[in-house]
């Protein structure tokens, strides 16, 4: 995923421990979170509510289940259309 946002000039970060999440959002001032859709708690709340108290007004993008099962193109397609959408303007 962080090679396909670098490549199309996002500035991405990843980590698969969601214990380090709270740390990077807050030294990076993160927008957007893309989180996989298997997690959906963190610390008994909601992950949109739990990164939304470290983030105020932080954007959540849950990737679809099968992203990891599409064609690699199609894949990064989505995956970059999905993002510039959550981060227009008319999202906000």
């Amino acid at each position: 995923l962080r090679e396909i946002l670098c490549t199309a000039g996002f500035n991405a970060l990843t980590t698969t421990a969601v214990e380090d999440a709270p740390i990077l959002l807050k030294a990076t001032k993160a927008r957007l979170v893309i989180v996989s859709s298997r997690i959906q708690m963190l610390r008994g709340k909601p992950i949109r509510t739990v990164l939304q108290e470290i983030v105020p007004g932080l954007r959540l993008l849950p990737l679809d289940d099968q992203f990891a099962a599409l064609d690699p193109g199609d894949a990064a397609e989505k995956l970059l259309t999905d993002v510039k959408f959550v981060l227009s303007p008319a999202q906000a």
